[in-house]
């Protein structure tokens, strides 16, 4: 079992664009340190568009959502404790466990340009001031 708890943030974990996540890797190491097995838990909000489809994309998080997907970000004080399970080798007579939490994001790179959104329109016509 492992515990996460947000112990000083006054929002959940992780906050801002949806790109953003927390993810727990945990893994069993054995003799020399090196790797057996290995499990994650990755927390974030996840947006989908109108066919239901989860938005990756930055650009189309802002444009294209409709709705939440899931939502498992830490909130305010709360701890959350997961469990993970893994397969002793017989081999493995002496092991340790690791766990490691992240908070990874992407930083794409953007090219400037200029975005414009119609907001509303409005035709005269010449012959409305005869």
């Amino acid at each position: 079992e492992v515990a996460i708890t947000n112990a000083e943030s006054g929002h959940k974990l992780p906050t801002g664009i949806p790109i953003r996540q927390l993810v727990l890797n945990v893994t069993l190491k054995g003799p020399g340190g090196h790797a057996v097995s290995s499990a994650r838990k990755v927390y974030r909000k996840a947006l989908t568009d109108q066919y239901g489809t989860i938005i990756e994309n930055v650009a189309d998080m802002f444009s294209d959502a409709t709705r939440i997907y899931s939502d498992n970000r830490i909130g305010p004080k709360e701890t959350r404790v997961e469990t993970f399970a893994f397969d002793l080798p017989k081999w493995l007579t002496r092991y340790q466990i690791e766990a490691v939490l992240n908070y990874e994001y992407s930083r794409p790179v953007l090219t400037e340009e200029t975005v414009q959104i119609e907001m509303a329109r409005n035709l005269i016509d010449s012959r409305d001031d005869e």
